[in-house]
């Protein structure tokens, strides 16, 4: 008779290919990086001396740090919006969708299968300067010339 800790262990094993997917696409890169960031290159190739160079540059220049911040500031952004938006929808879902749960589950799975570029030119063909958006408040009188802060921008 099995008892539930050889059900747990058995549970575990099953475990270890997903933790091996993980150490070989995410920890080990991340490692060499990590690593790569302590070295220095010379003539496009790398030399193996061990130094703070990159380091001090990246904190010398205000450019990185800036940059990292936005960066962060707007995952942080896009993250909450996200979940926002998520939430509640996945509570709907989950709780009062009824015969319409298999649809709209059918319909975030979907946005899954499509790729980052396809997804990119249609936000360009909604939000660009020749967009649907901006054609559409142009026609309507709302605005005279397209919104530029549409598109390419830390709002967009």
């Amino acid at each position: 008779m099995q008892t539930s800790r050889d059900a747990d262990r058995a549970l575990l094993w099953g475990l270890v290919p997903m933790y091996v997917v993980q150490l070989a696409l995410f920890v080990v890169p991340l490692a060499i990086m990590f690593v790569y960031s302590f070295w220095t290159t010379k003539n496009f190739q790398i030399v193996h001396d061990w130094t703070l160079s990159n380091y001090r540059t990246f904190f010398d220049s205000w450019t990185y740090p800036k940059v990292l911040l936005r960066t962060l500031v707007a995952a942080l952004l896009i993250t909450v919006f996200t979940m926002a938006m998520a939430y509640p929808l996945a509570y709907v879902i989950a709780r009062y969708a009824g015969r319409w749960q298999k649809v709209l589950l059918g319909a975030v799975i979907l946005s899954f299968w499509t790729s980052g570029l396809l997804r990119a030119y249609a936000w360009m063909a909604l939000l660009g300067d020749s967009g649907i958006i901006n054609k559409g408040l142009k026609v309507l009188g709302l605005i005279d010339a397209p919104l530029p802060f549409l598109l390419y921008s830390p709002f967009a």
